[in-house]
């Protein structure tokens, strides 16, 4: 199915809840949720968003642990036709205070366990919610039409040149992307998708939404806590189907592993983010079975993905 061709991010959760609810999905740990209860949540979330930030545009900051509750918050923030602007737990509060500030959100979403630290965060004015207590959603809240050049998200650098800049994308653009990233990687219902990134980094969202809009579903790992060592079984256990990271990981990944060790489940591969060389083919070619491909991509923060190169076994 074409992420094109679904109208807006609403009208497809909508959608992919009718016609497979009960398909997982997110899955992170031992937590998961379906496209019903995705549908559902997101739903909650953007009328929470509406009543604090009021009528879009605007925007919604996020500052969650983990991935499954931050994606559950960007698409109830996309539904509510503000941007989203994700914060990383892990950084200091010195550059989260100066996100927040340069974005200045109205409404700060957050988990129980960040939520003091949220509020110690949030500047004056700016709501602090803790989508972990919502009253369940009003079936018969309409919620807003987006438009297609409505802000999706807010972004921002590292900061590595100078100060951290925040770079954006339209909700249009942003299905153009996730439509391209489906279509080179043959992305369908049937597919399990990695997701090793954290939300705020620019490489996520090709899996989240490329999984997403198709009703494929999303395996959050936590890179941070369980680390290469661990990547494999994972990949195993949980039949990971596309595997998306950067060229170091994928090169530490086949390091860890035994010669003679497939990786049987995987039938795409994407790096992007560093160089990628011959080597890299070589031990793609060595530990993935012959029908998977490898997909090279070159893209940055401010273009997402400007061009990508499949190759086969062979």
């Amino acid at each position: 199915m074409s992420a094109a061709n679904l109208g807006i991010i609403g009208q497809r959760l909508e959608e992919l809840a009718r016609r497979v609810p009960g398909k997982t999905a997110l899955v992170e740990a031992n937590a998961s949720v379906d496209y019903a209860r995705l549908e559902s949540r997101t739903r909650a979330i953007a009328a929470q968003v509406i009543a604090a930030a009021g009528i879009p545009p605007g925007f919604a900051a996020l500052l969650f642990e983990t991935k499954l509750p931050a994606v559950e918050a960007m698409f109830g923030t996309l539904r509510a036709g503000h941007a989203y602007v994700p914060l990383d737990a892990g950084d200091p509060d010195e550059r989260l205070r100066f996100i927040l500030a340069d974005s200045r959100p109205a409404v700060l979403l957050t988990d129980s366990g960040r939520y003091e630290r949220a509020c110690a965060l949030a500047r004056s004015g700016c709501a602090v919610i803790d989508i972990g207590r919502m009253e369940p959603p009003d079936e018969t809240l309409v919620l807003p039409d987006v438009p297609p050049q409505a802000r999706a998200y807010l972004l921002y650098t590292s900061g590595s040149t100078g100060q951290p800049k925040g770079v954006s994308q339209t909700v249009d653009n942003l299905r153009f992307f996730a439509d391209a990233y489906v279509k080179a990687l043959r992305i369908t219902e049937a597919d399990r998708l990695s997701l090793l990134f954290a939300v705020n980094f620019a490489g996520s969202l090709m899996h989240i939404f490329g999984s997403l809009f198709t009703g494929a579903t999303l395996c959050a790992y936590d890179m941070r806590r369980d680390g290469i060592p661990r990547l494999a079984d994972w990949l195993d256990r949980e039949r990971i189907t596309v595997l998306h990271t950067i060229p170091t990981i994928f090169r530490e990944l086949c390091n860890s592993l035994a010669p003679e060790r497939r990786l049987a489940h995987l039938r795409g591969i994407d790096i992007g983010g560093e160089a990628a060389f011959a080597s890299d083919f070589e031990m793609f070619c060595s530990h993935t079975l012959d029908h998977c491909m490898l997909v090279n991509h070159l893209a940055a923060t401010e273009n997402d993905i400007i061009a990508q190169h499949v190759v086969g076994h062979g």
